[in-house]
């Protein structure tokens, strides 16, 4: 072996397999969480299974040390054999894509994936220090893993996300792990197999090119049509077609639909479509208000309905995926938004965001949250961060965000806001007492209502069916915690956790 040619190969080794372990967990944990709901235990649970394979495999790949002489091209084969089995298992889960085992198989095929690769690196280790076991180069090796392990999140979590579907990327995991191999038989001028390895990813090579198929067949439903999937680093968006509505869904769970009519009814019973009597109760709370806050774009349908209050002078929508905004651009109903000169659209983190400008102040702060039980949806909900809101209200402002159903979301309003109450699931906070309005006062804030246009929102016929429809969802005061009085916090995440979905699942 010549040992100027295996030192470096024994490096890329090492990184390799460090990186593309790691980078196949990133995509199994994505794909994973994306067909459970996005519930916080999908990662524990993927991760967990992707350790105990790569510990089994690092057994079986000691035990394989101990027993054969190995070379470089011995180890370079395991590559090859990943490759080609992580490929055979995207196709078996394909299989089950749809279907209630599909989490259950992938696990399983997830620890059989892991336990492959957990063979590699004793291996590479073994034969890189075999014949030098001093200590530098033993920390090379090791570095050279580790390098690898590290930046496979960074590189395809934040980057590659962005430019690449998650199909395509594991794919690309494939293909260099297949080229892993070839480029140790031409460096090693060895030509066995070097034809159908050379085929092998070819045809890799070709399978890039194939239209994304496995986040559409995790989407799909029996009551709604998919038609449009868009992916990022920051997640999944996936448009549906209901009846004549367009629903929009992020990471397999509800997130609004298309609609800013407040008289156009549910197909489903006498609300408006997505509920959109919150967003214009919250036009009538405040008599004057200037600037407001929203965190969470999603549909834009929201925003652009607190956009028609003509008071309002300067409108901050904080929103983390600019997905939603190229989103926006196909609707007409909500596009003018996107070109009002009073409102600014920042692409960033709300709670960093926050942070950065304490001493922005508002009259009006907006959340329409997404489900509480949701992986990270805490960091919006816990009393750290509705604290941190509360500091940014100005003395007459008003917070509304939605609870989702969770009875501790009231309990952490109530911990922080002396007057809180409930309208359908959203709570309503503010520092002075909140009077429902009246018929006259409903009729004057509706009639004053006006899209970037000019054209008002309602009409003399259709302001008396607007109040009603308002009327028609109780407001009522919250004065005292519900259940045992429990609050969410940072650190015990109770909507995702003691009270998410995955606990309500199991009773």
């Amino acid at each position: 072996m010549n040992t100027q040619t295996s030192i470096p190969l024994i490096y890329l080794l090492s990184f390799a397999s460090g990186f593309l372990c790691l980078g196949l967990e990133v995509i199994w944990i994505r794909l994973i969480s994306f067909s459970m709901f996005s519930v916080p235990q999908a990662f524990a649970i993927t991760l967990g299974i992707f350790l105990i394979g790569i510990a089994i495999g690092a057994w079986f790949g000691k035990r394989i040390c101990e027993q054969k002489d190995l070379s470089i091209l011995d180890v370079a084969q395991y590559f090859f054999l990943s490759g080609c089995l992580d490929l055979l298992l995207l196709i078996i889960s394909y299989m089950f894509m749809g279907t209630a085992l599909f989490s259950k198989v992938a696990l399983l095929l997830i620890l059989i994936s892991a336990s492959v690769r957990g063979l590699i690196f004793p291996m590479v280790h073994h034969i890189g220090t075999i014949k030098n076991k001093n200590g530098k180069q033993i920390s090379n090796v090791y570095f050279a893993n580790v390098l690898g392990s590290s930046l496979a999140p960074i590189l395809i979590g934040m980057v590659a996300l962005d430019y690449l579907h998650t199909q395509h990327i594991y794919l690309l995991i494939c293909l260099l792990s297949v080229l892993i191999f070839l480029i140790c038989q031409i460096k090693l001028s060895t030509p066995i197999l070097r034809i159908p390895v050379i085929l092998i990813s070819l045809g890799l090579i070709g399978s890039l090119w194939v239209p994304e198929k496995v986040l559409h067949s995790l989407s799909q439903t029996h009551y709604r049509s998919l038609i449009q999937l868009i992916e990022n680093k920051h997640g999944i968006i996936q448009i549906y077609q209901d009846n004549d509505e367009h629903v929009v869904f992020g990471a397999n769970v509800y997130d609004g639909i298309f609609n800013v009519n407040l008289l156009k009814k549910d197909a489903h019973d006498d609300a408006s479509v997505n509920r959109i009597e919150r967003a214009y109760l919250l036009t009538t709370l405040h008599s004057h208000p200037e600037k407001v806050l929203i965190i969470g774009l999603s549909t834009g349908s929201w925003a652009e309905i607190l956009a028609s209050m003509p008071e309002a002078k300067e409108i901050t929508i904080v929103e983390i995926n600019s997905a939603y905004q190229d989103l926006i651009t196909q609707y007409d109903s909500i596009r003018p938004l996107l070109d009002d000169p009073r409102v600014h659209i920042i692409t960033d983190d709300g709670r960093k965001w926050l942070r950065q400008h304490p001493k922005e102040k508002f009259d009006m702060v907006l959340m329409n949250t997404t489900w509480h039980w949701r992986a990270y949806t805490a960091n919006l909900l816990s009393i750290d961060f509705i604290e941190m809101i509360h500091q940014h209200l100005n003395p007459q402002g008003i917070l509304m965000y939605n609870s989702t159903g969770s009875r501790e979301v009231f309990n952490t309003a109530i911990a922080v806001f002396p007057h809180v109450y409930q309208y359908y699931n959203m709570v309503v906070a503010s520092n002075q007492a909140i009077d429902f309005p009246s018929d006259e006062v409903l009729s004057e804030r509706l009639a004053r209502l006006q899209w970037q246009n000019g054209q008002n929102v309602f009409t003399p016929v259709e302001l008396p069916q607007a109040i009603k429809q308002i009327k028609s969802i109780t407001f009522k005061p919250i004065t005292k915690p519900f259940n045992q009085g429990e609050i969410i916090t940072d650190n015990n995440m109770l909507t995702e956790f003691k009270y998410g979905l995955w606990n309500q699942v199991q009773k």
